[in-house]
């Protein structure tokens, strides 16, 4: 543990705050924007798979949206038209989620160019 961390928590000690109190207002805010980082990492990581669903749903209504993209193209016709609409629609939940938590990222990006 860095020192400006335990004396943050020795403060927190020292104001009468106990463990709890302690993690909600001082840990929690501190790590909130590499924990929500870590999320839409994750959240990206988790739209964008196609291997494991690919291979484990075998029943065509459960299939998840990559998969069914895949499938949407096949060897004999393609309607680009139709694919790049698809493409565009799976995209939207990304960057809704990207917009929301920008200041988050950007600020948890920052946060380690600093020198304290």
């Amino acid at each position: 543990m860095q020192e400006w961390q335990q004396e943050l928590e020795e403060a927190a000690c020292i104001d009468g705050c106990g463990v709890v109190r302690t993690m909600v207002q001082v840990i929690f805010p501190l790590v909130k924007p590499t924990s929500i980082t870590i999320g839409v990492l994750f959240f990206l990581w988790t739209w964008n798979d196609f291997l494991m669903p690919s291979l484990m749903i075998s029943d065509s209504n459960k299939r998840t949206l990559t998969v069914m993209i895949y499938m949407f193209k096949s060897n004999a016709s393609s309607e680009w038209n139709l694919l790049i609409a698809a493409l565009t629609l799976s995209i939207i939940p990304i960057v809704v989620l990207y917009i929301l938590a920008q200041k988050y990222i950007t600020s948890g990006i920052t946060a380690g160019a600093i020198k304290m």
